[in-house]
């Protein structure tokens, strides 16, 4: 039901307490090639002032689950810190606890990053240690025997907290339970890439960046963020996707304001129930978050996500990639078309694009565009100043006509382009666009040959320093 990465695997549960304070990299735990997903979370998990020094007990409510339940994992995470000097005395200086009980049963769990700066202290005073340690548990077992219902959770913190002395146990940030089931129906099934790790936005940009084989369909991000609070405004989310439409061009895809496509502020909180520390409120969330608009063609894309730093200290704990697990059409299909050889200044048959709202709101249509308006020509079209409810589509009729001056044998690209406005009140932060590629040869009347290199977009992998990588054969 799921493919492990045994490498990556291995080293993320016998990872070492780091001995310098730095960010966790981002890294492929487990791939899912056709699954069911549920996401619950918890956020704001405090030993109350009244509690005993257990603490650190809340609840997680699953629902919708059906069928066959085949891994879920429990990661839990806080910013526990010792700093006497500074006036902060909680905790048992071990960051957080790596062991905590579940469904009233002990679940040990396994480190996945420690270090890093996960919350805004060590911004104000550089002697206070960066804290946070992120623990990983394989809790499948005791979610197949239940099921449905509420789990109860403890310890999470140890000793008391009195937020009027700033003393005790702080305030765990949060926790997610990833549960990957089969319902029965395949026509829903997602394909999931599990990353894991520790970026902080106080140690410069998230940077962290994912490769997709896209086959069309929605992509969604599931991101699980952790010591976002309410009262700070988050800095700009950034995606930048290559190959984009244009060679050498990415495209782009940004979140400028304190909301997602969702319209709800990105790291408030808002998105778990909170257990009611104490403490800040907010500490936790896991959003979902759209990003189609990046891909056109089928092909092998690199996503790189930036959270840049404004008010809010916000560390990137887990990334689940949602995308087709087999072939579908993007939202502007087909994703590209050769119109083939054709003489010049004689027009092609007509290719109809068809355009498919696979956001989940409606979208404000704007007119599609042509980049090249000397070899394209938009025939019709019944997309431009429309409303698309999610699911609907519209229609987009093209040809080409090379130019009679045309050299023998050219075959240039361009790309016809769809883009709309968000119907919401945060319109600036979920405006978006999608393209697909043109391609004709304009050819002479009479004998010739088409030369061409394939592929003709080549995205390399990470490569070390003065270390070299092959290219794909040509």
């Amino acid at each position: 039901m799921f493919t492990r990465v045994p490498s990556l695997f291995a080293f993320a549960l016998l990872l070492p307490t780091f001995a310098l304070a730095a960010p966790t990299p981002m890294r492929l735990v487990e791939s899912y090639p056709s699954t069911d997903v549920i996401n619950v979370g918890a956020n704001t998990i405090g030993a109350l002032s009244t509690a005993t020094p257990a603490g650190g007990q809340g609840t997680l409510t699953v629902s919708g689950l059906s069928g066959t339940v085949n891994k879920a994992w429990l990661y839990w995470k806080g910013i526990e810190y010792v700093s006497p000097e500074n006036g902060f005395f909680g905790g048992n200086g071990t960051y957080d606890e790596p062991e905590i009980r579940f469904e009233n049963q002990l679940i040990v769990g396994q480190l996945v990053a420690d270090h890093g700066s996960t919350d805004c202290h060590p911004q104000s005073a550089v002697n206070i240690p960066e804290s946070g340690a992120f623990y990983r548990a394989d809790v499948t077992s005791l979610v197949q025997a239940r099921g449905n219902g509420n789990y109860a959770f403890s310890g999470l913190s140890d000793g008391l907290e009195s937020i009027a002395t700033d003393s005790g146990a702080h305030s765990a940030n949060g926790l997610s339970l990833l549960i990957y089931y089969s319902d029965g129906n395949s026509a829903n099934d997602r394909r999931v890439d599990q990353y894991e790790g520790q970026l902080s936005n106080t140690e410069g940009l998230w940077d962290f960046a994912f490769p997709l084989d896209y086959v069309g369909g929605a992509v969604e991000l599931i991101l699980h963020v952790s010591d976002g609070e309410l009262v700070f405004l988050d800095g700009d989310t950034e995606f930048t996707t290559f190959p984009g439409r244009e060679p050498g061009m990415p495209a782009k895809l940004s979140f400028r304001r304190n909301v997602f496509a969702d319209n709800l502020a990105k790291f408030a909180g808002a998105s778990v129930p909170s257990m009611n520390a104490p403490r800040f409120p907010g500490l936790w969330d896991i959003r979902k978050v759209p990003i189609t608009t990046q891909f056109g063609r089928s092909a092998r894309y690199v996503t790189t996500l930036q959270q840049r730093f404004q008010n809010d200290c916000v560390s990137l704990q887990l990334v689940q990639v949602l995308s087709a697990p087999n072939a579908d059409s993007p939202m502007l299909a087909p994703g590209t078309h050769d119109f083939g050889d054709m003489l010049r200044a004689t027009q092609s048959p007509t290719q109809t694009f068809t355009f498919t709202n696979l956001w989940p709101h409606a979208l404000l249509l704007q007119n599609p565009v042509i980049s090249s308006t000397s070899w394209y020509r938009l025939l019709s079209q019944n997309c431009g100043g429309q409303t698309l409810l999610p699911g609907a589509s519209c229609q987009i009729a093209i040809a080409c006509l090379p130019p009679a001056g045309s050299l023998p044998d050219s075959l240039p690209s361009a790309y016809v382009a769809m883009a709309w406005n968000s119907t919401g009140p945060q319109s600036n932060a979920v405006n978006g666009e999608v393209y697909s590629t043109l391609r004709c040869a304009g050819v002479p009347d009479g004998a010739f040959a088409r030369l061409e290199f394939t592929p003709r977009t080549c995205v390399f992998t990470d490569t070390p320093v003065n270390n070299t990588v092959l290219a794909p054969l040509l």
